[in-house]
C-alpha cells in the first residue's frame, strides 16, 4: 500500500486490526491513555507523532515494516 498521507497510515493500521481482531480498547488499554485520545487518531482529527504510531502497533502485537523507494514517474501523456 502506498503511504501518501497521515489518513493512509490510519487505513492501514485499521486494516492490520481487522485482519487480527483487534480493536482500539486493546490499544488504549495496553497503552493505560485515554479512550478519547486513541478515538482522535482514529477519526482523522489529529496529526501523531511517528512515536505514537510505534506504540499503537506495538500495544497490537505488531511491528512496522519500511520500505522507500522512488516514485512512480510514469509521464501523464504517455
Amino acid at each position: 500500500m502506498k503511504i501518501n498521507n497521515i489518513n493512509d497510515l490510519i487505513k492501514l493500521l485499521k486494516i492490520y486490526m481487522i485482519e487480527n481482531n483487534k480493536t482500539q480498547s486493546d490499544i488504549w488499554k495496553a497503552l493505560n491513555i485515554k479512550q478519547a485520545n486513541v478515538s482522535r487518531t482514529f477519526s482523522g482529527k489529529t496529526n501523531f507523532s511517528i512515536q505514537t504510531l510505534l506504540d499503537y502497533v506495538s500495544a497490537l502485537d505488531g511491528q512496522i515494516e519500511i520500505n522507500i523507494v522512488p516514485k512512480d514517474n510514469t509521464s501523464k501523456d504517455q
